[in-house]
């Protein structure tokens, strides 16, 4: 199972379900849709403090959730995780999972590789 099939199996576990790109809808009280940074700020704290799931593999959810909604908080609960545990598997888990993400090239379409004097909103 890959890190994002984790992370959707506890998300539909956790009350959401997809209704769009980067979009969800919470089963709680009262139900609400939620964008991709809404859901990660909601779940990223309570992935990495779950208890029900081994050590290692609230890392690969923690990815998993990362991979789905690209929120940076994420990194900054499984950070907080991966320094505060002592287990090295842990830390062999988070390094092999970051250099995968890291070894990901970027997509095409960047202003970076726009020909040269091509124009970019981004440039001044």
């Amino acid at each position: 199972m890959t890190d994002a099939e984790l992370a959707l199996r506890y998300l539909a576990d956790y009350g959401f379900t997809p209704i769009g790109v980067h979009r969800r809808r919470w089963k709680g009280t009262p139900p609400e849709e939620m964008s991709g940074e809404d859901v990660a700020f909601h779940t990223a704290y309570d992935i990495t403090a779950d208890e029900s799931l081994d050590a290692v593999r609230r890392v690969h959810t923690a990815f998993g959730l990362l991979d789905l909604t690209g929120a940076d908080l994420v990194l900054v609960h499984l950070d907080a995780y991966v320094v505060d545990n002592a287990d090295p598997a842990v830390a062999a888990a988070f390094w092999s999972g970051f250099r995968d993400r890291m070894a990901v090239p970027d997509p095409p379409g960047r202003a970076e590789d726009a020909p040269a004097g091509a124009s970019s909103s981004c440039r001044a």
